[in-house]
C-alpha cells in the first residue's frame, strides 16, 4: 500500500472525501465518511461490518473515505508493517480511501489506557473531519461516549448528518462489569453525554429491543425515533464441517466421541471465562467432557493458571487464535459456551452469538432471562440459558446436555443457523443500514441532524 501523511496538505482541503466512483442511478453520488474504531485487517464484527458498509457504499457509486486507528486489536499492539504517525492514507482496491489516524494503544484493558485510546482517536478523527472536504453523511462506529461525542460535535459544527453505531449502553455497561458505580462522577458525566447524543438524534437504531426500552425510559427518547437493527455476520455457507472439526480434535488430543464445549472469543475481564473453568472443576467425574477456550486477552494467563492449579487436564487452550481458524474451532465443538458476568447481558449483546449461531452448533449461554441474548436463543430454538456467575448451574446443565443424543444437538444447531441466516446475516441487515445512510445524505435532508444506527463490534 502507498502510505502518505496528508494532514495539512492539499488532500485535506480537497479530495480526501472524494474518491472517484461511477454515478449512482437517479441521483448524484454522496460523499460518505465512515469513522470506525476497528477496521480490517483487525478481525472483529465491528471491523468487518464497517468494511462491508464502505464496500457497499462504494459499489453503489458513492465516494467513500474511512477513518480508523492504526490496526492493533485485539492485543493492543501495532500490526506488523505499520508505523504510527498522525495520518497515513491508503487507496483500497474496493474503491474507497482508508485513512489511519493516530491514537494511543491499550495493550491492557485498564480504564485509563482505554480512555486515552478513546479520546485520542476521537480527537484525530475529529480534526480530520473538521479540516477535510465536507461529506454529505457520516457513519460513526467508534467508542462511546467520548470519541462519539467529539465526532457528533464536529459534525454539528459543519452541518453534516451523522449515523452513529450503538453497540453497548454506556455507562451502564461499565457498572455491569464492576468498573464504576451508578453514583460515581464518571457515571454521571458519561450518562449526561450519552443522553445528549440520544436526544439529539433524528433516528436511533439499536441492536436489541432491550436497548430500545432503555433509551425510552432512561434517556426520554420518543419511541418513534427508535428502530431495532440486529448485528450481522458474514458466514453464509451451510456446509458440514464435521470432518475438519474431527481433524482439529486430533491435533488437540480430544477424543472424537467426547462432548467438546468451546468458548471462542476475547478472554477479558467481562468474558466470564473463569466461571467456565470452575464449572469443569465440578465435572471431574464426567470423563468424556472437554472444555476448549480459544482466544486471547488480559485474563488469559490467569485463566490458564486457574485450570493448571485445579489440575484440569481436560481444559484445553488455543491461543493465539487466528481469524482463519474460526470455522475450524467452531466446527470441532458439540456445544458453544457464551458466558457473561452480572447484569452485563442487559446492556450488551455479545457479537460472538452471531458466529456461534451461524456455525450450526447449539449454544449454552450464561445470561439473564430478560436479556436480548436469551430472547434470540429462545426464538432460534438453538440451546439453553443458565444464570451468570453460577458454575454450579452451568455444570448441572452440561451434565444434562451430555446425556442427549448427538442428533438432538445437531438439530438445535441447525435451527439456530437457519434463524441466523434469516435475521443476523449480512444479506438481511446490511441494506437496512445503507438505506439509512443514503436517506440521511440526500441534498434535501435537513443538515445538522444526527441519525444513530447499529453495527457489529
Amino acid at each position: 500500500m502507498d502510505m502518505t501523511t496528508t494532514f495539512g496538505d492539499s488532500d485535506c482541503c480537497g479530495s480526501d472525501l472524494a474518491v472517484s466512483a461511477p454515478q449512482c442511478s437517479g441521483s448524484r453520488p454522496l460523499r460518505c465518511l465512515v469513522i470506525s474504531c476497528v477496521f480490517p485487517p483487525e478481525f472483529t464484527f465491528s471491523a468487518t461490518t464497517s468494511a462491508s458498509i464502505a464496500e457497499e457504499l462504494s459499489a453503489r457509486g458513492h465516494e467513500v473515505t474511512v477513518l480508523s486507528p492504526f490496526p492493533n486489536k485485539p492485543a493492543g499492539t501495532l500490526f506488523p508493517g505499520h508505523r504510527r504517525r498522525l495520518y497515513a492514507t491508503h487507496k483500497m482496491p474496493e474503491g474507497y480511501k482508508l485513512v489511519h489516524c493516530f491514537g494511543t494503544l491499550a495493550p491492557k484493558s485498564r480504564m485509563l489506557s482505554r480512555l486515552l485510546e478513546n479520546v485520542s482517536f476521537g480527537v484525530t478523527a475529529g480534526l480530520r473531519l473538521l479540516f477535510s472536504r465536507r461529506p454529505d453523511v457520516i457513519y460513526s462506529n467508534t467508542w462511546p461516549v467520548f470519541a462519539t461525542s467529539i465526532i457528533v460535535s464536529v459534525a454539528r459544527l459543519r452541518g453534516v448528518p451523522v449515523v452513529v453505531s450503538v453497540q453497548d449502553v454506556y455507562p451502564e455497561s461499565l457498572v455491569a462489569q464492576g468498573r464504576t458505580g451508578m453514583e460515581s462522577p464518571i457515571f454521571r458525566v458519561m450518562r449526561h453525554i450519552d443522553t445528549s447524543i440520544a436526544r439529539s438524534a433524528d433516528v436511533l437504531i439499536v441492536i436489541s429491543n432491550r436497548f430500545r426500552e432503555i433509551y425510552c425510559t432512561t434517556r426520554a427518547v420518543t419511541a418513534d425515533k427508535i428502530h431495532v437493527v440486529h448485528n450481522w455476520g458474514d458466514r453464509t455457507s451451510m456446509r458440514d464441517g464435521r470432518a475438519a472439526g474431527a481433524r482439529y480434535r486430533e491435533t488437540k488430543g480430544i477424543p472424537q466421541d467426547a462432548l467438546l464445549a468451546v468458548y471462542a472469543g476475547n478472554v477479558g475481564p467481562a468474558a466470564g471465562t473463569e466461571t467456565l473453568v470452575d464449572a469443569f472443576e465440578k465435572l471431574r467425574d464426567l470423563h468424556n467432557a472437554y472444555l476448549l477456550i480459544a482466544g486471547s486477552g488480559s485474563n488469559l494467563t490467569s485463566c490458564m493458571a486457574r485450570a493448571q492449579a485445579l489440575g484440569l487436564e481436560r481444559v484445553v487452550f488455543h491461543s493465539p487464535w487466528r481469524h482463519e481458524e474460526t470455522e475450524l474451532v467452531l466446527d470441532a465443538a458439540d456445544l458453544l459456551l457464551l458466558p457473561t458476568i452480572g447484569s452485563q447481558s442487559l446492556v450488551s449483546v455479545p457479537s460472538k452469538l452471531i458466529s456461534y449461531l451461524l456455525s450450526g452448533q447449539p449454544v449454552l449461554s450464561m445470561v439473564l432471562p430478560a436479556s436480548e441474548t436469551a430472547d434470540i436463543i429462545g426464538k432460534a430454538g438453538a440451546g439453553w440459558i443458565v444464570p451468570p456467575d453460577d458454575p454450579d448451574a452451568l455444570a448441572a446443565e452440561i451434565r444434562k446436555i451430555a446425556s442427549l443424543p448427538a442428533d438432538t444437538l445437531h438439530s438445535l444447531g441447525k435451527s439456530g443457523q437457519a434463524f441466523a441466516h434469516k435475521n443476523l446475516s449480512r444479506q438481511s441487515n446490511l441494506a437496512k443500514v445503507i438505506s439509512v445512510l443514503e436517506a440521511a445524505g440526500k441534498p434535501n435532508q435537513p443538515v445538522g441532524r444526527t441519525i444513530v444506527a447499529a453495527s457489529s463490534r
